[in-house]
């Protein structure tokens, strides 16, 4: 829009933000909130037949939220979650850009493209 220059700093500020882990009982409460979220969205037989399809064509359906829920594979990771461990993957995704190096071949002396 018209003011995104007023917004940047807003965003910079909130992923500098997330980038510190959060306070260990507001993270608990955050991930029992998600837990319960998911949960919440795979509760009919249809939902966990379309987070299976999903988790399916992505070539893991053991991982599905469904699977062995809240004791399965996927809600141990989530429980093995830390703020420490999360702030450093926020870090690491939302911090500055990598620098990128293109290559391109280079033309053989002389200048002359070579018959091969």
């Amino acid at each position: 829009g018209d003011d995104a220059a007023a917004v940047r700093p807003l965003v910079a500020r909130a992923v500098a933000d997330a980038a510190k882990p959060m306070d260990p009982a507001a993270f608990a409460a955050a991930r029992a909130a998600y837990t319960y979220r998911i949960l919440a969205s795979i509760e009919t037989p249809s939902d966990q037949a379309g987070t299976y399809g999903w988790y399916s064509v992505e070539g893991d359906p053991a991982y599905a939220p469904a699977e062995g829920a809240p004791g399965g594979r996927y809600f141990g990771l989530a429980a093995a979650l830390t703020p420490a461990g999360v702030a450093q993957t926020v870090a690491r995704y939302l911090g500055p850009a990598p620098a990128v190096v293109i290559l391109t071949s280079q033309p053989p002396a002389g200048g002359k493209k070579s018959a091969t």
